[in-house]
């Protein structure tokens, strides 16, 4: 996917339209804050020891092929930045200069 560098676009602290600076932020690792949340002790409770894992053991783990892709706007004139929507999943983006 390619994408210019530099846009037009609304800035809301300018309250009008002008040049954005397209950068590029990829997520960092997912934390995971229910690691320990009842139904993950009862899981691993389940795992320890002989015998079949149960439920969680059929589940297909591994990377996705791609990866989630934030885009950050940056005005020109008030140098405020922001992000525009959740990112999306893109293989390979590239920034037109």
């Amino acid at each position: 996917m390619k994408i210019p560098e530099k846009q037009r676009r609304y800035c809301p602290k300018c309250d009008k339209h002008t040049d954005h600076k397209v950068r590029r932020e990829s997520q960092g690792p997912r934390l995971n804050p229910s690691a320990h949340s009842k139904g993950e002790r009862k899981s691993k409770r389940r795992k320890k020891g002989y015998g079949n894992s149960g439920k969680s053991s059929k589940q297909v783990s591994g990377e996705k092929p791609t990866r989630r892709v934030d885009l950050r706007y940056k005005c020109q004139e008030c140098g405020k930045e922001q992000t525009i929507g959740r990112g999306f999943r893109v293989k390979r983006l590239e920034i037109e200069r």
